[in-house]
């Protein structure tokens, strides 16, 4: 009797054959793979079939981590000294013409090591005179001997063979229990969408050649593109999701297609960004902090090229998006993905679509000091060199004293002075009146939300001094007068 005849004969009694039958149904086992079958392989037939493209080394699933050169050169050691390696896990399908394709779903990094030693990357290191060898390419060499006896080294493994993709996923998972997953590496182990297709497919294609600028350890490249692809996706509704690892799974579980020309000019937008640092080597270059791409880097890079690819010129986008990584590292310290890091990259791009190469003459300047004490970011256009004076403007702090006042003393402000108010603020209005209205802008309804909820908030009347601004100066002074004053709640 063979080994899976025997298997499934076992699995087929039941485990409460002695009891009465009325006691219960038994235990039974649904879904059950096939047994898979244990083999060896020498560690040349191993590296033949990777060079050959049999063997798939990176499905979709799979960790993006790669061992250090010493776990690598460990391996090696081991597998020359006869210590015990665990067994590869392969996923085996078998083609019309008979030949197989293994997709390996526990073992790449032995397997990788394997092939560079064998290519010549990694050397051997001789126990007792820490001496490096090498199987080829460099002196010393392990001589023809150890190569010999390297090349005819069994490998176990095992193989699977009619998996589901949702089975190979489920054997990775349980394989991987011992192992601390990240959150991203969790996503893309247990998630298969079309969304997955894409976000793999831009890491692949894109990622991978920026791997010198970019962390790209435990599953971040997939992170990051997720999280920009969500960004691009909720931009035109004001709405900037937090990257958590909850919100990005449900997201990128959702079955939907994603729209075919939005996904191609997300594509569009990685190879820009990939030839701007490849061709490029200043594209990077900051007066402060360091060159690598932070993470929330990469969604705003690639949404300022996505909304901005078609309207200007490559070497305009590269411009902006060097001021922008400028701006956001005078404002703050650590480029973490937080309110007011997000909320600096926003209003530059906010800025940058109203502007245009405007932004780029007068751009918004580097966060200042409120007098109260309050960190704020002033966004604001100046004119020259000179940062923003702390203090906030007359026009604004008039209107922010008109509603102070009528807060404090709702009951003493007469029709007659809202009159007055009204009347001045028109006036002042008429004086700026060829500039441009942004009233429909994200960002003036979210001041003049603020300015309207406030009083809600606070259970107290409304004061009657509200008028389309026309400045989005105004605005964004405005709206950070009022947050350093307390009345911002949202």
């Amino acid at each position: 009797m063979s080994e899976s005849e025997s298997w499934d004969e076992e699995e087929e009694v039941p485990v409460t054959q002695n009891r009465k039958r009325n006691s219960g149904k038994s235990y039974t086992v649904k879904h059950k793979l096939k047994p898979p079958r244990t083999t060896t392989y020498s560690t040349q037939s191993l590296y033949d079939e990777i060079y050959e493209d049999n063997i798939n080394l990176a499905p979709e699933y799979q960790r993006d981590v790669v061992w250090p050169q010493t776990k690598q050169m460990a391996l090696i050691d081991s597998i020359y000294r006869n210590f015990y390696i665990p067994p590869i896990i392969f996923a085996v399908t078998t083609s019309d013409d008979g030949t197989e394709k293994k997709t390996c779903i526990d073992g790449k990094q032995r397997l990788s090591s394997i092939q560079r030693f064998m290519d010549g990357l990694i050397p051997v290191k001789e126990q007792d005179t820490e001496r490096k060898f090498w199987y080829k390419g460099r002196n010393p060499f392990v001589g023809d001997s150890w190569r010999k006896t390297f090349a005819h080294r069994q490998i176990v493994c095992v193989e699977y063979v009619e998996l589901s993709d949702a089975d190979e996923r489920e054997i990775f998972r349980r394989v991987q229990l011992g192992v601390a997953l990240t959150p991203a590496e969790v996503m893309r182990a247990e998630t298969h969408s079309p969304r997955v297709k894409l976000v793999q497919s831009i890491v692949d294609n894109q990622m991978l050649y920026l791997e010198k600028v970019f962390n790209m350890k435990r599953g971040a490249p997939f992170r990051w593109v997720t999280q920009s692809i969500l960004t691009i996706s909720t931009w035109s509704s004001g709405r900037h999701p937090a990257t958590t690892a909850d919100t990005l799974k449900k997201w990128i579980k959702e079955p939907d297609e994603p729209n075919s020309a939005m996904a191609q000019k997300i594509q569009d937008s990685y190879t820009i960004l990939k030839n701007f640092i490849l061709d490029d080597k200043t594209f990077l270059n900051v007066t402060r902090g360091p060159k690598k791409i932070a993470p929330i880097d990469l969604p705003f890079m690639i949404t300022f090229i996505y909304l901005f690819k078609d309207r200007f010129a490559k070497e305009q986008l590269s411009s902006g998006i060097k001021l922008m990584r400028e701006i956001v590292r005078q404002e703050h310290t650590d480029i973490l993905w937080n309110a007011k890091v997000l909320g600096t990259y926003v209003y530059f791009i906010d800025d940058f679509q109203i502007k245009g190469l405007d932004a780029l003459e007068n751009p918004l300047p580097p966060r200042t000091q409120h007098p109260q004490g309050i960190v704020a970011n002033a966004f604001m256009q100046i004119d020259g060199p000179s940062l923003p004076t702390p203090a906030p403007s007359q026009a604004s702090m008039s209107v922010l004293s008109a509603s102070i006042q009528h807060v404090q003393q709702p009951s003493q402000q007469s029709s007659q002075q809202h009159s007055q108010q009204q009347s001045s603020q028109q006036s002042s209005q008429q004086q700026q009146s060829k500039k441009p209205d942004f009233t429909n802008s994200r960002v003036s309804h979210r001041a003049q939300l603020n300015l309207m909820l406030a009083p809600h908030l606070l259970t107290l009347p409304l004061p009657p001094i509200f008028h389309p601004f026309q400045s989005r100066q105004q605005i964004r002074q405005l709206d950070l007068d009022l947050l350093s004053h307390g009345f911002s709640h949202m």
